[in-house]
């Protein structure tokens, strides 16, 4: 697959398969900065252009104990075994919380990225 895929057919794909590769597209076309990361770590930003209750990645703090830094609430919300570093060299947990609404907002954006 290059630059352009289907969205109708990425979207039918697992959450995991899904988001790690699109986030791989992003971040093979280096696309991932720090604008994008800023974006992508930003719940308000998040929840109002894909309609996600959480952050699509959420940055790892120095000393933060990871296995409670996938919880919210109680609930995982993000993958405590997938990690994406960023260009910056940021690393950051993925979130694992996807419904197909929240995919194709996601996926329509990366294709837009992807063809600028």
């Amino acid at each position: 697959m290059g630059n352009e895929f289907d969205v109708k057919q990425v979207v039918k794909l697992d959450n995991k398969v899904f988001v790690v590769l699109l986030l791989n597209k992003l971040k093979e076309n280096n696309l991932l900065d720090d604008s994008l990361m800023c974006k992508l770590t930003d719940s308000e930003y998040c929840k109002q252009n894909f309609k996600l209750a959480f952050e699509v990645l959420r940055e790892i703090a120095s000393g933060q104990d990871e296995r409670k830094a996938c919880f919210v609430s109680g609930h995982r919300r993000y993958y405590a075994k997938l990690k994406i570093e960023t260009n910056s060299r940021k690393k950051c947990f993925v979130c694992n919380h996807w419904y197909e609404e929240q995919k194709e907002l996601f996926a329509n954006k990366v294709l837009r990225l992807l063809l600028k």
